[in-house]
């Protein structure tokens, strides 16, 4: 089955191949997510979403133990995951996640912030396991914090956390989990660039992190510290977050989306600098799933095609073109989508056939075609028997059958997790 995760900065969706909540890559749980920022739109964990791609929405959470990984040198570090199995993976900007199948969470790449979890702020080249007190089932990546969903519907956050995107009710960081007080009932969990929120059993929402764009649709505060229930939305179904903006799913599959629209992300036809209060984006079939970059948005249909909008400088929409648009356009050759992903500046399907399509901006290789040209058009991923996708700022993720992760485009902070600081423009194993 096809499982929906929405994560902060980037996007990821996922196909996931057993049971539970959506997450971004194979299995359970949603994600969310990527990052969003200079990465692309988060994901969500949860029931009902995309699944495997970084910026799609869904549900899943993860959560993993393991030894902590010391401060000092770039690149060093501590332990090894316990597993190489991967189940969900999201992306940041400069850093990766995954949900491994003993239910453990590693990270690696930048580690500025303390995004990794792993205590300390060296950058890891390859897996490093969080030391994280329950299991996970659904991991999300923002800009540089990052969120898992446990499987006892808790959230626990760590990194970065100026803007309150940790929702531990205080603006300072932490470099390893640290538990967010939500409500009861959790079903998924969606991570942006720098905000994050929950869905519930009822429907409703809780938010936290940056507002200053209107994305958490709380007209009281530039952001919040802890979770604060978003009055105005009810019904929700699933929830994808990107840059500065939100989008959300409600139970008869109608998106809706809010926030930054000064590149036209939103999709209500204007280019206003926000849009505070969720519209309706009219689709032409219901929406299966979201996936949101740093300023553009995507939505995968029930028929398999998709819709994209907002900024589109580097072909990131799709439609063979690089002008920008504030409503949506279908995306040129794609009619076989299971999943859908959106990083930074570019975006990706994962097709019936178990191959992989991405577009946009490829400075960095993250479109995986071998080459470094930018494409407004879908092109072919290098890598066969994909199951789940996920993307970030500047590189993408992908799971094959078997749980095998590979990775591609930058990896200056050793995002890409081949234990090395090289550029890829092709998929390469991750090194666990």
């Amino acid at each position: 089955m096809i499982r929906t995760y929405l994560v902060g900065g980037c996007l990821f969706v996922l196909l996931a191949l057993g049971c539970g909540d959506d997450s971004t890559v194979t299995t359970d749980s949603n994600a969310t997510g990527g990052t969003s920022g200079a990465g692309g739109s988060g994901g969500s964990s949860g029931t009902g979403g995309t699944a495997g791609v970084a910026g799609s929405a869904g549900t899943g959470a993860s959560g993993g133990s393991g030894g902590t990984t010391a401060t000092g040198g770039t690149g060093g570090g501590g332990g090894s995951p316990a597993t190489d199995v991967v189940r969900q993976v999201s992306l940041g900007t400069k850093h990766s996640c995954a949900v491994l199948d003993d239910d453990s969470v590693a990270c690696w790449g930048d580690n500025g912030k303390g995004q990794l979890g792993i205590g300390g702020v060296a950058n890891q080249f390859r897996p490093r396991p969080v030391s994280l007190a329950a299991s996970a089932s659904y991991v999300g990546a923002g800009l540089s914090h990052t969120c898992v969903l446990d499987v006892d519907n808790g959230v626990w956050c760590w990194g970065n956390n100026d803007q309150g995107q940790l929702g531990i009710g205080s603006v300072n960081p932490s470099s390893e989990p640290a538990a967010v007080s939500v409500p009861d009932g959790v079903t998924s969990l969606s991570v942006g660039a720098n905000h994050a929120m929950v869905v519930l059993d009822d429907g409703k929402v809780h938010a936290w992190g940056s507002n200053d764009r209107g994305q958490l649709s709380i007209a009281t505060a530039d952001f919040e510290s802890s979770p604060k229930l978003v009055t105005n939305l009810a019904f929700v179904k699933q929830i994808a977050l990107g840059g500065s903006h939100s989008c959300m799913t409600l139970d008869n599959d109608t998106p809706h989306c809010w926030g930054a629209n000064d590149q036209g992300q939103v999709g209500n036809g204007s280019t206003s600098e926000s849009v505070p209060t969720p519209v309706l984006i009219v689709m032409p079939f219901a929406v299966s799933q979201l996936a949101l970059g740093f300023a553009h948005t995507c939505v995968l249909l029930t028929d398999g095609t998709m819709q994209c909008w907002g900024r589109n400088n580097e072909g990131q929409l799709g439609d063979g073109t690089t002008s920008s648009r504030s409503t949506a356009a279908p995306v040129d050759g794609i009619s076989t989508a299971t999943a859908i992903a959106a990083g930074g500046n570019h975006t990706c399907a994962l097709l019936q056939d178990a191959t992989a399509r991405c577009w946009g901006d490829n400075a960095r290789g993250q479109l995986g075609d071998g080459t470094k040209a930018q494409s407004a058009s879908p092109v072919a991923v290098g890598l066969a028997d994909v199951i789940g996708l996920s993307a970030g700022g500047y590189h993408t993720c992908a799971f094959r059958t078997g749980g095998e992760l590979h990775c591609w485009g930058a990896n200056d902070k050793g995002q890409l997790g081949d234990d090395t600081t090289t550029d890829r423009s092709a998929p390469v194993a991750v090194v666990f």
